[in-house]
């Protein structure tokens, strides 16, 4: 039943609530059914779960009674069933049940606290005596003995009704929610009891890839707050002009229709506006393009970018939002063209402006990097030929440039990453002739860098991703002249220390992928190895330090 890479069950608290099946009157038995809902992070969860399950005469210690039950267990949609018999161990005692619960795939089980007591429903020794008597009609509420009703006595849709009425939608008999909330009233309002948490770590666990796009590199990807979209690339022979929308929450794909869309293309930029991805520049076999696209994942459809007044045709250019516009600058025009212009994208007019030049980067270059502060557009690095270590800041309300301080920045170099980590850049990685494993980070406010301590620090490496998480860089894949690596690291600016990111179970080693920060996981997906464009990826989540596979 194990498979190599599982779904991890996140670290939170459990609420159970069992109730016994009634039995015939006849004979009370010792099997029950037990069923549960499983969220995940908020949203069901999806895959195969290991729950082990054993009776104890006591609230800790003490000794196990009957045989261990072990289930695999496939959740769909959040909800899962599971028969139970651990045999006659119900003389009157007090008895408890103990719940572990382990990752389909990994090798321990980690037990939940504390255990839950078990309270089976009295066994009806009158039943009978009532069914002789062959009574009908409405039978007064103090005559009817607690839990002596049973599913076939209930009208259809009652105990739906019920359960929605009490806030607890489909969760039926025995079943476990996850909650944020470790005091949760409603829940224990409900009757639910709390069994305990558990923080499973260092796993990578099995999404279900379902119809993922082709596989490819050099494409692009954003986050629409729920789900990733991946658009354009390339593998080798085909310029895409497709791609995919993965919710994580459902662990699905949903295909980019390519009506309207751009033309296939790769090395071009897209950014999220809030409700539409912004497609632009880009090359193809026919050359560098400047024109575009904005798709609309709710009506899954096009709508074209105009051309006028938009910057010259260029690849390998940046892009960030923000807030109104998108700025681009930068990028390879071909020939021996280097750029150092750009322009102001608005999707609300569908116009063009300018920006200015006064004070830009002198250099044109192709593949600088950039973030955005808040209220400027800071781009640094890149190569024409030549390696670059310097920078600007450009202001679109001023719509004026103010250059990056040189002094304490890290060597030159071009295919690294940069964050914005709320009040700093952090610039780490990249090529220059020889392949880097170094950075630092520049405050804007004193115009001033300080290096990055490189103790712990990934190994060399360029075309890598890098992703903010709220407190830590995490940077994962990329590769040199001889390795393409599926490791990475956490590097915490706070305490200027590195952390290694998780490789059990990780996806195969890449370069050249996208990676985007869901609000809770890195999601990685594409990419190229030298030998295979990949059409797969992963989830990676810092607080467990485990990430979960997808197509």
């Amino acid at each position: 039943m194990n498979k190599p890479n599982t779904r991890t069950l996140i670290a939170l608290p459990f609420f159970a609530f069992v109730i016994f099946q009634p039995l015939h009157a006849f004979s009370q038995g010792t099997a029950f059914t037990y069923q549960g809902r499983l969220n995940d992070g908020g949203n069901p969860a999806n895959g195969a779960y290991d729950l082990q399950f054993a009776i104890y005469d006591a609230y800790t210690s003490g000794n196990p009674l009957g045989s261990l039950v072990t289930n695999p267990v496939p959740v769909s949609n959040g909800l899962f069933t599971v028969d139970l018999d651990l045999g006659n161990q119900y003389p009157g005692a007090d008895r408890w049940l103990q719940v572990s619960v382990r990752t389909n795939g990994c090798t321990t089980y980690f037990p939940l606290s504390p255990r839950q007591a078990l309270k089976p429903t009295p066994y009806a020794i009158f039943a009978a005596g009532a069914n002789a008597a062959g009574l009908t009609g409405t039978i007064p509420a103090g005559a009817i003995g607690n839990g002596s009703i049973s599913a076939n006595q209930l009208s259809p849709g009652a105990a739906a009704a019920n359960l929605n009425a009490s806030g607890q939608g489909a969760v039926g008999s025995g079943g476990i929610i996850l909650s944020a909330n470790a005091n949760d009233v409603s829940l224990a309002n409900a009757g639910y009891v709390k069994v305990g948490l558990s923080q499973l770590g260092d796993v990578w666990t099995e999404g279900v890839p379902l119809a993922s796009p082709a596989g490819r590199e050099l494409h692009t990807a954003v986050w629409t707050g729920s789900e990733l979209i991946v658009w354009g690339g390339w593998n080798g022979t085909t310029y895409f002009n497709d791609g995919g929308r993965y919710n994580p929450a459902a662990n699905t794909w949903t295909m980019v229709l390519t009506d309207a869309a751009p033309s296939g293309r790769y090395v071009h930029t897209a950014v999220w506006d809030g409700t539409e991805m912004i497609v632009w520049g880009g090359a193809n076999a026919g050359g560098q393009l400047n024109d575009g696209g904005k798709y609309n994942p709710v009506s899954n459809a096009w709508a074209p970018i105009t051309k006028s007044g938009a910057p010259v045709p260029r690849d390998g250019q940046t892009a960030v939002w923000d807030g109104i516009e998108m700025l681009v600058w930068g990028g390879y025009g071909g020939g021996t063209l280097y750029l150092n212009d750009g322009g102001r994208y608005n999707p609300a007019s569908d116009s063009w402006t300018g920006l200015s030049t006064v004070g830009a980067p002198s250099a044109g270059r192709y593949a600088p990097s950039s973030v955005w502060d808040g209220t400027e557009m800071i781009v640094w690095g890149g190569n024409n030929g030549g390696y670059f270590n310097d920078g600007a800041r450009y202001n679109p309300a001023a719509d004026n440039w103010s250059a990056v301080t040189t002094t304490g920045a890290p060597t030159p170099r071009a295919y690294n990453t940069a964050v914005w980590d709320g009040s700093e850049m952090i610039i780490w990685g990249g090529y220059n002739g020889a392949y880097l494993n170094d950075g630092a980070r520049y405050d804007p406010t004193a115009n001033a860098w300080t290096l990055i301590n490189g103790a712990g620090a990934p190994g060399v490496r360029a075309n890598h991703t890098a992703v903010w998480d709220g407190s830590e860089m995490i940077v994962w894949g990329g590769g040199n002249a001889s390795t393409s690596y599926n490791d990475g690291g956490r590097y915490n600016p706070t305490a200027d220390s590195w952390t290694a990111v998780a490789t059990t179970g990780a996806p195969a080693g890449r370069y050249l992928q996208t990676a985007i920060w869901s609000g809770r996981e890195m999601l990685v997906w594409g990419g190229f190895n030298g030998t295979t464009y990949f059409g797969d990826g992963g989830r990676y989540n810092p607080a467990a330090d485990n990430c979960r596979y997808f197509g």
